[in-house]
């Protein structure tokens, strides 16, 4: 797949709506093939509202990139200024999702996107990334653990309409 050029920026309130077209396609673009479109919606209509997008751009405890290519959003970064459930020899946060379109899977965007994440961490003196992976998304997985993270334990379950996955808890030192 050709590389497209892609811009990040950061989300602003007025970003609302965006965030949630965004946040609704990239988890159904991520588990389309492992999730009911009655699952996915249940799950989407529970945790992608709007007021969840204000909430989220508004309340000092998360920080929120929004990618774009051309005219078109193509993906997000979001990371919550939350401790690592586990202690830590030093300050950690949690990457809460990268989530890309399918139509900017292998372009780079991913990458591009965790690049940002570990510079926003460095910029706050943040020692370790943290968060929860799904085990039923192995693409996310992969990504993950080919950019540096460990396997801490096992994260709380998952709940995708009436479906219930297993998730971990992947570790990565920042600096």
């Amino acid at each position: 797949m050709e590389k497209a050029a892609h811009t990040l920026r950061s989300a602003t309130p007025s970003d609302a709506d965006t965030l949630v077209r965004l946040w609704t396609s990239t988890f159904n673009d991520a588990y389309h093939d492992l999730h009911s479109p009655q699952d996915i919606n249940s799950y989407c209509a529970a945790n992608y509202t709007l007021a969840h997008a204000t909430g989220v751009l508004t309340d000092g405890e998360h920080e929120c990139v929004i990618a774009g290519s051309g005219d078109r959003s193509t993906g997000l970064l979001v990371i919550k200024w939350a401790p690592c459930p586990v202690d830590m020899d030093g300050p950690s946060a949690e990457l809460k999702q990268i989530y890309i379109s399918a139509s900017a899977y292998g372009t780079g965007l991913g990458k591009m996107l965790f690049e940002k994440a570990i510079a926003m961490l460095v910029d706050k003196n943040i020692q370790w990334m943290w968060l929860t992976v799904s085990d039923s998304n192995p693409r996310a997985k992969a990504f993950y653990e080919k950019n540096g993270f460990s396997h801490y334990g096992a994260g709380p379950d998952l709940h995708v309409g009436k479906d219930v996955l297993a998730s971990s808890i992947l570790v990565r030192r920042v600096k």
